[in-house]
């Protein structure tokens, strides 16, 4: 008996020992530290995730899972995740009532950490002033790695193109525009490059953010033919690329230009593919009222015809215009009645634009000689040289 009570007392200690053991050696599944410099930020950390590819890395469309305080030390911990996949970590300011706002304007200012969970317990460093940037995770996988690449690109290449550009106005709205496409490009070209579908999602999440390809068809159709390739299965992937099965997209690089019926300044209606150039056409898309567009018809339009219309290059403008009389006025004003020029005088209800599936102006398409598009979208010394270079 009493062999048998001391027997019970040794297993039972046993089994205290490994229970006690076995909870002390559990790590959470994520957790970190973060230097908490700032007065104005919440000591807590909020669990996200992202059900549509709309919602991904969204202002206020992230699900929020659960939330960890932050203790004297800077650290926390999540003791439970729902399972392997795609999440965000996010800080918040005091007076913020939404968890789930993501700050997105401005990389530098970014208040949230995407990241991929697979399973292995993951811990963060990171500084609350600097959230996104400063993130750095202890023994990341490969897909982790790629996120803080593709966090330190979006960094760097906001900073290089669109910091420190001036406030938008009519002189300096191309230049504006040129940056933003610098900045869209390099995400395009990871989304591209990187091996890992949910890295890509992001990618062109960052890149438009508005969900608004009207200036990138051409980069999202490549997207599509890559990773339905891939990841068809992916329900993002779906979602996105429905956009091109749909037809939602404006023409694209390679597409034949729709042959449409112009009316033109002098009365009369002709056909886009009857008015091409021998060599070169570029479809113009403006308006009198559109400032940037006034002064591409003087510094950039008229330079080029100049130096080669000669030489097969035709230029048709097309006015999103309403009114006749200032249609013609800034035609007559520019020196641009060396061109052709067309308009449907509907202003944004434009038929051709409906067509072209686009809104927004200053825009262009050059057509080869067949009436395809080799080009779009290229303005001011980008244009200029893009010319040079096809037409030497």
């Amino acid at each position: 008996m009493l062999y048998a009570t001391a027997f019970s007392r040794l297993l039972l200690f046993i089994t205290l020992s490994l229970f006690i053991t076995s909870t002390a050696c559990t790590k959470s599944p994520v957790s970190g530290k973060i230097e908490w410099e700032r007065a104005d930020l919440k000591k807590v950390v909020y669990l996200l995730s992202f059900p549509t590819y709309e919602s991904l890395v969204s202002p206020y469309q992230g699900t929020v899972l659960d939330s960890a305080m932050v203790d004297q030390s800077g650290s926390f911990a999540f003791n439970k995740i729902p399972g392997n996949g795609f999440y965000a970590l996010a800080i918040q300011k005091t007076n913020e009532k939404y968890p789930n706002n993501l700050l997105n304007d401005d990389p530098n200012l970014s208040n949230y950490l995407p990241f991929m969970f697979s399973g292995k317990a993951i811990t963060l460093t990171a500084h609350a002033g600097q959230f996104q940037k400063s993130a750095r995770w202890t023994h990341q996988d490969e897909i982790n790695a790629q996120i803080s690449e593709l966090i330190a690109l979006r960094y760097n290449t906001f900073n290089q193109h669109l910091a420190k550009l001036e406030a938008v106005n009519e002189e300096n709205l191309i230049e504006q525009h040129r940056a933003h496409h610098e900045f869209k490009k390099a995400l395009f070209d990871f989304a591209l490059a990187t091996p890992h579908v949910s890295v890509a999602l992001l990618a062109m999440r960052w890149a438009t953010p508005e969900g608004d390809f009207e200036r990138s068809s051409d980069e999202l159709f490549a997207f599509c033919q890559k990773w339905e390739k891939q990841a068809g299965a992916n329900a993002m992937i779906a979602q996105l690329c429905s956009k091109v099965k749909t037809g939602g997209l404006s023409a694209k690089k390679g597409d034949l230009f729709p042959d449409f019926p112009l009316p033109m300044g002098d009365g009369t209606e002709k056909k886009v593919f009857s008015l091409l150039g021998t060599r070169l056409t570029i479809i113009d898309l403006w308006a009198s009222w559109c400032g940037p567009c006034r002064i591409e018809n003087k510094k950039v339009l008229g330079p080029i015809w100049e130096k080669y219309h000669d030489a097969g290059l035709q230029i048709i403008g097309y006015a999103l215009d309403s009114d006749d009389r200032s249609w013609k006025n800034a035609i007559a004003k520019d020196a641009a009645d060396r061109w052709l020029h067309a308009s449907h005088l509907l202003g944004d209800e434009s038929p051709l634009f409906q067509t072209l599936g686009i809104s927004t102006i200053p825009a262009n398409y050059l057509l080869d000689k067949e009436g395809r598009i080799v080009a779009k979208n290229l303005h001011g010394e980008e244009l200029i040289q893009w010319i040079d270079a096809y037409l030497k």
